[in-house]
């Protein structure tokens, strides 16, 4: 994988801000493609690289994460919604707006799996992000908050979204550690629904396990590509990109994830 991110700019007026913690806004930019952009707060950039680092992951992962490029802000363009102009004096991070993606949660609150067999067809895949949250100790998707969307133009298929809290959110000052039972998707309404009494039989585990092998050694091998495309105002610091290198590509740490997966998971084998 090489270090091809573009950089964009907005060319117009931000078109909606989107109230969560992060305060993203859908900017139109200079590919005249629209992105919800998110901005560093005021901060340094990690939040940011967190969201860069697991959306190229996720490609590698080949889960449908959305198009992302790294977006330089015009305040002409946001200082209508009241944010302040140093939250944009750092490179953003923009992931590709599509109006066929909806939340996850507007179709479950009542499910027809039956009508919606899209759910049942990309089921696996909620399984994978699972398992690279896991990997990521990402703690911000779970029976609180999904932080998924679907494709509703794509047989309902799943797009994982904010990975701010990654590296159990952001913490460079201990070890990695692996996510609760209650920090994970596996325990989720959604997925109980999908796999109600599922028996995993032993070549869907062996399967997952060279999935699992397979994707983190081909992130690996990517790594130092992707943080070449790391912009430089972000500032981040050797051993933020040290912590992923030396501890998320480790063997142990790759045993114990997949150990608690298939925990998580009460598969057998």
């Amino acid at each position: 994988m090489k270090a091809s991110t573009q950089y964009l700019s907005t060319v117009q007026t931000a078109q909606k801000l989107y109230e969560t913690q992060d305060r993203p806004l859908l900017v139109m930019c200079s590919d005249l493609n629209r992105y919800v952009c998110k901005h560093s707060g005021g901060n340094n950039g990690l939040n940011l690289f967190c969201e860069y680092i697991a959306a190229s992951f996720l490609k590698i992962w080949e889960l449908q994460v959305p198009d992302f490029s790294f977006i330089k802000v015009n305040y002409e363009h946001v200082k209508g919604f009241d944010l302040p102009k140093h939250f944009f004096e750092r490179t953003c991070f923009g992931s590709k707006y599509s109006k066929y993606y909806q939340e996850l949660n507007h179709f479950t609150e009542n499910p027809d799996i039956k009508k919606q067999q899209g759910y049942v067809d990309n089921r696996n895949d909620l399984l994978k992000i699972a398992l690279f949250d896991l990997w990521l100790a990402n703690e911000d998707r779970n029976f609180n908050n999904l932080n998924l969307l679907i494709d509703v133009n794509s047989n309902y298929s799943y797009v994982p979204i904010d990975h701010g809290a990654i590296l159990n959110s952001k913490e460079f000052n201990n070890k990695i550690y692996l996510l609760s039972e209650n920090e994970s998707l596996v325990n989720t309404e959604i997925v109980s629904k999908l796999f109600p009494k599922f028996e995993y039989p032993k070549d869907f585990v062996v399967q997952f396990e060279e999935y699992f092998y397979i994707c983190t050694a081909k992130c690996k091998q990517s790594y130092n590509d992707i943080v070449k495309s790391v912009p430089t105002d972000w500032d981040i610091k050797p051993k933020v990109y040290d912590k992923i290198s030396e501890e998320i590509f480790s063997p142990e740490w790759e045993k114990s994830v997949l150990q608690m997966f298939f925990t998580l998971i009460r598969s057998p084998y």
